[in-house]
């Protein structure tokens, strides 16, 4: 019997991973690629093997992370992150549907070693800190 490999870590399993561990009421996010793609270049020193798949281009204003960009795009494809934007708030809010914990518990989870499910724990409360923000509309 052949032993099959592990899936590797996508940025889309981090996003959803730190969704999943955030408290309720704070799935959300204002998007701003500045404050988005610098928290996650000011986290990789910390989670080197972690964001092993986040590749930075620093040669612009601020670190920017094209991976970052696309997973957003592709979550909000998906209806896992909901965008809620007006013409005062051009930046949208960026909220995690709860269909979120189904895609981690189903998906995501398996991808991730024990200690890295311990540094997202981490990773989660230090974006929580720092980008999340409570939640303006309802699922129910």
């Amino acid at each position: 019997m052949t032993k099959q490999r592990a899936q590797p870590i996508t940025p889309d399993d981090i996003l959803i991973a730190i969704a999943h561990y955030l408290p309720q009421g704070r799935k959300c996010f204002r998007y701003g690629a500045e404050k988005l793609n610098t928290f996650f270049y000011n986290q990789k020193p910390e989670h080197p093997e972690l964001l092993k798949c986040l590749l930075f281009d620093t040669n612009g204003n601020f670190p920017a992370c094209e991976d970052i960009y696309q997973a957003v795009s592709r979550l909000v494809t998906s209806g896992l992150v909901i965008v809620r934007s007006n013409f005062l708030k051009p930046e949208g809010e960026y909220h995690f549907h709860p269909a979120v914990e189904g895609s981690f518990q189903q998906s995501a989870r398996k991808r991730f070693s024990r200690q890295q499910i311990s540094e997202l724990e981490t990773l989660s409360k230090e974006f929580d800190a720092q980008i999340a923000m409570p939640e303006s509309i309802s699922f129910n």
